[in-house]
């Protein structure tokens, strides 16, 4: 089944998660130098490594779903408790009650992404990108 673009008709589309592997390049540089500066000599190293992506991948990257960390959960719930017992032994200091309400916030956001999570996967699968006019298309599987 030959799929195109619902924008522009194009047939040049293909799976967003497709492209993000295809653009992804890992990058790695070495430098050694040395030299003799009034009498005294020195020698230095850097090494340097990341990667490199063309501007598709980066609208790309937008559209991956991702999953909260189970330690990322405990850190809220920890910060939430600490939270709530500073202001709980000083009820007239406004600044723990608001960080405590956003770190509530917080936990609650990353614990409804953890069950949403499966659906956001789904919808990541089946949307392609079209090199023709760069919008993204959901299929329907």
């Amino acid at each position: 089944m030959a799929r195109t673009c619902g924008n522009c008709g194009s047939s040049d589309i293909k799976a967003a998660s497709a492209v993000a592997e295809q653009f992804h390049i890992n990058t790695k540089a070495t430098v050694v130098g040395g030299g003799f500066f009034g009498g005294s000599g020195g020698v230095g190293a850097a090494v340097s490594s990341g990667s490199t992506s063309p501007e598709v991948l980066k609208k790309i990257k937008l559209e991956v779903p991702h999953r909260a960390g189970f330690f990322s959960i405990l850190l809220w719930i920890f910060l939430t408790f600490m939270f709530m017992s500073i202001f709980t032994t000083d009820p007239d200091d406004t600044t723990f009650l608001w960080l405590f309400l956003i770190s509530f916030l917080t936990l609650i956001v990353k614990i409804v992404r953890i069950f949403t999570y499966p659906k956001r996967r789904r919808y990541y699968q089946r949307t392609w990108y079209c090199f023709s006019c760069g919008q993204f298309r959901i299929f329907k599987t």
